[in-house]
């Protein structure tokens, strides 16, 4: 559900991205900015979930990406329902929170000798990704 809506406001992105190549009129960057700024409200509730975004990475091109770089927090300040309520009306913050916590989910059955869990990274495209990253400890 929560991915289909993005996934269906990232092709229309997309779609727009392609129609607007090379157009003066900055409807590309306006694109960018609404998704940036539904991702600028979900912050404060992703940070009482226990997760922190320490890095954002942004490709601009005829897909243009979002990857958010979190951290998680052993601890979070505030249950993950709360949190699922609180982003109800933000579709990009809601879908990213469900693939956090998804995410989160996997990483907690990973152990890889040697190596620690670093951070989670969600590529917000036409095709969402996810990347655990890992560390040597």
């Amino acid at each position: 559900m929560a991915f289909g809506n993005l996934i269906d406001k990232a092709k229309q992105a997309a779609a727009d991205v392609k129609d607007k190549v090379g157009d003066p009129s900055g409807k590309v960057g306006d694109a960018i900015l609404a998704v940036v700024n539904d991702l600028n409200d979900a912050l404060p509730h992703l940070a009482k979930a226990g997760y922190t975004m320490n890095e954002l990475e942004i490709e601009v091109g005829v897909l243009p990406k979002l990857i958010p770089h979190f951290t998680v927090d052993e601890m979070p300040v505030e249950n993950t329902e709360q949190s699922l309520t609180d982003l109800e009306g933000n579709t990009v913050g809601y879908a990213l929170f469900k693939a956090l916590l998804k995410a989160t989910d996997l990483q907690q059955k990973i152990v890889i000798d040697g190596m620690s869990f670093a951070r989670i990274e969600i590529e917000l495209g036409l095709v969402p990704v996810v990347r655990l990253s890992y560390k040597p400890k």
